[in-house]
């Protein structure tokens, strides 16, 4: 009988850690980031002329290809004057950003108020 109990656990274990392991990660080592911070809750945008200050080319930029996450979920964007295939200096993203509320560091402290 507790043979037959250690082979169900490990078996459950397996299933585990193999469908787990099958979870693809948002992003992918091979393309760059870009962080945005956000100092308040609600509407932002983001510029042309904003990115361009910040290191990014637009030259090339593809606004199809433009994708915001928040805590590696994806979030809803509007890119003005994408529709052009381009993002020129005119255009820009509004999003709703929301401010660092420390959720992730609160696993790490017992006494977080």
């Amino acid at each position: 009988m507790r043979a037959r109990i250690i082979l169900i656990a490990i078996f459950f274990f397996s299933l585990l850690t193999l469908t787990m392991g099958q979870q693809s990660p948002w992003y992918t080592y091979d393309q760059t980031y870009y962080k945005i911070p956000t100092s308040a809750d609600g509407i932002h945008r983001i510029s042309a002329q904003a990115l361009a200050s910040s290191g990014i080319s637009i030259a090339g930029l593809d606004p199809a290809s433009i994708r915001l996450f928040h805590r590696g979920k994806e979030i809803a964007i509007h890119v003005q004057g994408g529709e052009d295939g381009k993002f020129d200096s005119g255009d820009f993203i509004d999003f709703f950003g929301l401010r660092n509320d420390a959720t992730l560091d609160r696993l790490l402290y017992y006494d977080f108020d």
